[in-house]
């Protein structure tokens, strides 16, 4: 009622859809189906965190596409890895299996964090770690590095990257980063460019657009493999089914006609593609009372969205919020109305990985209670309710579907192997130039970086009693700040973020730099529901002002 309501009186640009990207691709799809036909909205995206807009647009200005062209595979068997922005041990052991794999059989490995990573490797392993928001400097010091020992920029933008490159000063970047000149150069001359067999990551911490940019170049001057490990589980899936406001499924631009006309075939009406609006312009419209309806699905952007005081206007401005979740979140106290939802493993599906393997899910454990539904089913049932049902209404009939608009999953339905389908992509791209803003003073306190960790991070993590004897969420500082302010391991320390007064035990970590502290990033488990986002993680970080407290407030 209340979704028609809006539609009717405001129009369907009223409207819009923000997740997807932890469900299957069967419920992405369906999602989007509901919007661009039945609600008349293209208002869609899973890119919840800002800096999943930020590489999605890196790669498809630079590969062509969504997604990176990688594989597990070709990452275990590397001669040399780059790792920018990631911490695989915290974030994703699956790359840190493949990468110590690629290390035991002799390869190198170079990290640009803003903290020494640890791989648990010996040797071979050389840390860049740049000051937090100064990534982007760093990474064109390395490549102009590599410029000079050989390789070179690839595609349409390889003359103008060459010749940006060629009139660096890299003795002014590595000042400007913090970098030393000599870690540098033996940090370039591991990837080799010469040998090839070249794997670049780009993790979670990577935000900065100029940052993504160049490390997408890099990739390119290499004829590296890339593969990016930020998102969600299953937001190369998402994607690929067409929630983004400028992508229909099969990852086809909107401006196709072609494209529109095959998804008007297939859904049995016109797919509203144009004028629809990415996460951001989502939130920020809905705080502005502009967009009057959201629909969450699987998505929490209070904890999630790297600035969570535009989240929590955008919640509080809209007034009407469904919350589709298997999880309670930060979220779910701004909903009008809430719909459970299963989790992966009671449903059947299809899922794809970030080397764009389309693996199918089996239901492991019966859903519990006689009303629990697949999203799917759901967001079918709402459709009918609307009076404009969808024309698959089952999982086979969503599949044929998809096969028809995203012709490359057709195999992931049939007789797919255990392991699932490797939807391959060529390895091309375009190089893009880079320009770098002035640099700005050292902050007066510490840089707090917010950095996700698996059994810290996310609605799903703060319910699950089971890992309640994993270590706490700690502030992560160096032992050389940690003198300065007077703590130890374990001391309390409180400092304000967006208006709020936070407390936490300290961790004192020698690989974090001096005038940097590193949080977890969509803590949920204390803290009242992710407040430690309020200030805005936007690549150089909130600056806090740290003092000892006299307790950890539970």
């Amino acid at each position: 009622r209340r979704f028609s309501a809006i539609r009717t009186e405001s129009g369907g640009a009223a409207l819009a859809g923000l997740g997807g990207g932890r469900s299957t691709n069967e419920t992405a799809f369906q999602f989007g189906a509901l919007f661009r036909t039945v609600l008349e909205s293209a208002n869609i995206d899973c890119r919840i965190n800002p800096r999943d807009m930020r590489q999605t647009e890196a790669q498809r200005a630079g590969l062509g596409a969504v997604g990176g062209h990688g594989s597990l595979t070709g990452l275990a068997s590397a001669k040399s890895i780059l790792l920018i922005g990631s911490d695989p041990f915290e974030e994703h052991p699956v790359l840190a299996l493949r990468a110590r794999a690629a290390h035991s059989a002799g390869g190198s490995i170079v990290s640009v964090h803003p903290r020494r990573i640890d791989l648990r490797v010996l040797g071979r392993i050389h840390h860049l770690t740049p000051i937090p928001g100064e990534e982007a400097r760093a990474l064109s010091a390395l490549a102009r590095l590599l410029l000079d020992a050989g390789a070179s920029p690839k595609g349409g933008g390889a003359d103008a990257a060459r010749g940006g490159l060629a009139g660096l000063d890299v003795d002014a970047l590595c000042r400007e980063s913090a970098l030393d000149t000599t870690d540098l150069a033996d940090a370039a001359g591991a990837l080799r460019p010469d040998e090839g067999g070249v794997c670049v990551v780009v993790g979670p911490g990577l935000k900065d657009e100029a940052a993504i940019t160049e490390a997408v170049n890099i990739a390119l001057m290499l004829d590296a493999e890339i593969l990016f490990a930020s998102g969600a589980a299953n937001l190369q899936g998402a994607l690929d089914m067409g929630l983004h406001p400028a992508l229909l499924p099969g990852s086809r631009s909107v401006d196709e006609a072609s494209a529109q006309s095959a998804c008007a075939e297939v859904w049995g009406g016109e797919a509203l593609g144009t004028g629809g609006q990415g996460a951001d312009d989502i939130l920020a419209g809905a705080a502005e009372k502009k967009i009057r309806g959201l629909y969450l699905l699987e998505c929490d952007p209070v904890a999630e969205h790297s600035e969570g005081a535009l989240a929590r206007r955008a919640l509080e401005g809209a007034e009407f919020v469904v919350v589709h979740a298997s999880h309670r979140g930060a979220s779910v106290e701004y909903a009008d109305v809430v719909l459970p939802a299963l989790t992966l493993y009671e449903e059947e599906g299809t899922v794809t990985n970030i080397e764009r393997r389309a693996q199918r899910l089996r239901r492991a454990v019966k859903p519990q209670g006689s009303g629990s539904k697949e999203a799917w089913r759901v967001l079918s049932e709402i459709a009918r309710l609307l009076e404009h049902p969808l024309k698959a209404n089952d999982l086979a009939g969503i599949q044929a579907q998809i096969r028809l608009l995203a012709e490359e999953y057709a195999p992931a339905f049939g007789k797919a192997p255990e392991a699932g389908v490797l939807l391959s992509r060529e390895r091309k791209g375009n190089s893009q130039p880079v320009a770098h803003e002035p640099t700005n003073p050292p902050p007066a306190g510490l840089q707090m970086i917010l950095a996700p960790a698996l059994w810290l991070s996310g609605s799903l993590i703060a319910s699950a009693d089971h890992l309640s004897g994993m270590p706490e969420a700690a502030l992560r500082i160096s032992p050389t700040d940690a003198e300065r302010l007077g703590v130890s391991d374990g001391a309390a320390v409180s400092f304000e973020v967006g208006g709020k007064s936070v407390a936490l035990p300290v961790q004192v970590d020698p690989t974090i730099p001096v005038g940097v502290a590193q949080a977890p990033e969509g803590y949920l488990a204390a803290l009242e529901g992710a407040v430690l986002n309020l200030g805005g993680d936007e690549g150089a970080g909130t600056v806090i002002q740290v003092s000892i407290a006299e307790a950890v407030r539970a």
